[in-house]
């Protein structure tokens, strides 16, 4: 007996996704909806979630490619840091004027010398240097001892400020942070831009007293006056510490222009008014006094001059 034929299964597509339609690895698809959730526009088209994964794709793929090159030319490690990826989008021109505005979490700030400082800094390693070699160079008395065996080799621990290229103590900061409990929980990103914080408004301030007490050229030292005034006299640190009082700091002299103008007027009028009074009395005082306009009088009238010792006694 024939068997009956059965039916042909029907063949199923696959699907294929939008990402690998438009040859992106990013998912098409979740940018799509997030753009819709998000409410950017009334109407979002497909077209905007595949431009807007390409371009994502590009520049995470420029990112990644300049924060590899930067990690293999330090040689320290393998392995692309936060610290890496800032210091390669700082150091590159275009990526650097694209994201000039975001901060990316623990990963510092870019270490800037000045040369002056830098120059000290120099000069003050090659004077150790010479010390060292002065002292460790044998001289023709004294015999060589054996070589010791070779230390281990112990890696120094670098601080946090270190690597971040800082003065202030990150270390310190977040511990005073987590110790004041100002959150539940304190990153260690926030340590270092507080510290970084702090430390570009010290320096403003140090630099803006510098500059008063130099104008002012009554001494070398940097005061609580000093710094008050500063502070005072600059609009942006001004409004910044407009409720903050230093110590020993003083108050920035003012005068209203109507006293002014009303000191000013009444000095004028004591002026005025008082040197013919005081003229007139020089006059009388001299006539009365001064044995000089005696002995003229008597010489013009013809009478002989007076004596001293009567003029006394009587």
């Amino acid at each position: 007996t024939m068997a009956t034929p059965r039916k042909s299964a029907k063949k199923v597509s696959k699907s294929t996704s939008q990402s690998k339609k438009a040859g992106l690895v990013f998912p098409i698809g979740r940018i799509g909806t997030a753009l819709r959730k998000g409410r950017y526009a009334p109407r979002v088209s497909k077209s905007a979630a595949v431009f807007a994964a390409a371009t994502l794709e590009f520049l995470t793929s420029e990112v990644l490619e300049v924060a590899a090159k930067a990690v293999l030319q330090r040689g320290k490690s393998k392995r692309i840091t936060p610290r890496a990826l800032t210091l390669a989008v700082r150091h590159d021109a275009d990526l650097g004027a694209l994201l000039k505005d975001v901060t990316l979490s623990r990963g510092g700030v870019v270490p800037k010398v000045e040369k002056a400082l830098d120059a000290k800094k120099k000069s003050k390693a090659t004077k150790k240097k010479s010390l060292l070699e002065s002292l460790t160079t044998p001289t023709s008395t004294t015999t060589m001892a054996t070589p010791r065996k070779s230390a281990k080799k112990v890696s120094k621990s670098t601080s946090q400020s270190k690597k971040a290229g800082l003065v202030f103590p990150i270390g310190r900061i977040g511990t005073a942070l987590r110790k004041g409990r100002y959150a539940p929980r304190v990153s260690k990103a926030a340590a270092c831009f507080l510290a970084g914080t702090l430390e570009f408004l010290t320096s403003e301030v140090l630099e803006v007293a510098a500059k008063a007490v130099l104008q002012r050229g009554k001494g070398k030292r940097i005061t609580p006056r000093a710094l008050t005034l500063a502070v005072r006299h600059d609009a942006d640190l001004g409004a910044l510490l407009k409720d903050v009082t230093l110590s020993r700091g003083g108050v920035v002299p003012k005068v209203e222009k109507a006293l002014d103008a009303k000191k000013k007027s009444k000095a004028t009028k004591k002026k005025s008014s008082a040197t013919p009074k005081v003229e007139r009395r020089r006059a009388a005082f001299g006539t009365a006094s001064d044995p000089s306009n005696h002995t003229r009088a008597d010489a013009a009238s013809g009478a002989p001059p007076p004596d001293s010792s009567s003029r006394r006694f009587n």
